[in-house]
């Protein structure tokens, strides 16, 4: 949990005076850390001290004031946010959409941080105009929340039918492609969604339309896993050539970030924060984490046909592990490698598995998709055979 969110929780109305001495207190990052929970205790005096703040020439300040700002109910720290789409760093770019979109719900307005100039700009323009058009009733949806936000879409990939349909967060279907080999996908926050095809030597982007946008060919095998990573970049596995490549935000320029000897067989790869990479190599029966050059820093062990994992906010690993295909099970590893949690065992074929936003936990089988909650009770089922991958965007 971060400072500032520990902070939040235990801040007390006793707490203000305290609050308001660090917040203004001119050490960073104290100061910013305090800011927001000051303006959720008091927003009335918290809202003429931070505005000034917008106008800082750092990136970071500007973004966690305009939070604060909006926790403390003031719409007008929204132009500040849309100014920062403009940026030339994509991850803060990121941040400010996300805020955004916390905050008015607009998910609706596109925006690419990694997309040409002129996409870009004009997409910029769209949220302004939105912006003027509805700055005296905008209605902001708060507290807001401290993870990303999301569209509330999942995109399920099934190789053995060569079809991708999408849901919606109540289950109902929003549309369907037939996509020949279609193992896996990645929904983006733009609505776009990237798709992983086992037997082709090729990655596609489509639209919300379905319409191709992007592409990148000349691979060393057909792909089994695909991510965006915060910076725009593109990051594939592929696993019978056991390779993991990183092709170039908004390009085709292709790189080899890791390379096994042909027995670690990478099914998948996750793109962290940090700008390291977790791979799962199903050969070797283990995880691995590998820094931009492809140096390994991190590994967890003793895992049986591991096919997904994802970095948890506390630092641990939570790993889908196909077992025997009979036996799958779903565990969580600290930053030693070592287990400390077992959430689901028993599973048929499991492919894949994701902690999502809400504390629960998606994951697919031989019979569907499927979500638990913390004690491992099912709480919804979408029964529907040979399903390799999902996305949740």
């Amino acid at each position: 949990m971060s400072a500032a969110r520990t902070l939040k929780a235990v801040a007390k109305a006793d707490d203000k005076a305290a609050l308001q001495a660090a917040a203004t207190g001119g050490k960073e990052p104290a100061s910013l850390v305090a800011a927001e929970a000051w303006a959720i205790l008091d927003p009335e005096a918290a809202r003429p001290v931070l505005r000034p703040w917008l106008g800082s020439g750092d990136a970071k300040v500007k973004l966690l004031t305009a939070r604060a700002l909006l926790q403390a109910g003031d719409s007008t720290a929204i132009p500040t946010l849309i100014d920062m789409l403009a940026g030339a760093d994509i991850p803060t770019c990121n941040r400010a959409l996300q805020v955004l979109r916390s905050a008015t719900g607009k998910n609706d307005l596109m925006y690419t941080a990694y997309a040409a100039a002129d996409e870009r700009n004009k997409q910029i323009k769209t949220w302004r105009e939105w912006y003027e058009a509805n700055k005296e009733s905008v209605k902001l949806t708060l507290p807001l929340p401290d993870t990303g936000t999301q569209l509330g879409r999942t995109l399920i990939c099934s190789q053995g039918r060569s079809q991708v349909v999408e849901i919606d967060s109540s289950g109902k279907v929003l549309s369907t492609r037939n996509i020949a080999q279609a193992w896996s996908a990645a929904g983006l926050p733009n609505g776009n969604r990237l798709i992983a095809v086992t037997t082709q030597p090729k990655v596609i982007e489509y639209d919300g339309e379905w319409k191709e946008v992007w592409s990148v060919d000349g691979l060393p095998a057909g792909t089994w896993s695909v991510d965006r990573s915060p910076d725009g970049a593109t990051i594939l596995a592929c696993a019978d050539a056991a390779q993991i490549i990183e092709v170039k935000a908004g390009t085709k320029d292709k790189k080899v970030l890791w390379r096994g000897d042909g027995t670690g067989r990478p099914v998948f790869a996750k793109r962290l924060e940090s700008g390291n990479t977790l791979i799962c190599l199903q050969g070797l029966n283990k995880v691995i984490e590998v820094d931009a050059a492809g140096k390994q820093v991190w590994e967890a062990g003793n895992l049986v046909n591991p096919f997904s994992a994802q970095r948890l906010e506390s630092g641990n690993t939570l790993i889908a592990a196909m077992i025997n295909g009979a036996n799958g099970l779903i565990v969580e590893v600290d930053s030693a490698g070592k287990q400390v949690k077992v959430h689901k065992q028993g599973v048929r074929q499991l492919y894949a598995a994701e902690r999502l936003l809400d504390g629960s936990i998606m994951y697919c089988d031989q019979q569907g998709l499927h979500k638990i909650d913390a004690e491992g009770k099912t709480i919804f089922s979408r029964r529907e055979g040979n399903i390799t991958g999902f996305s949740n965007f």
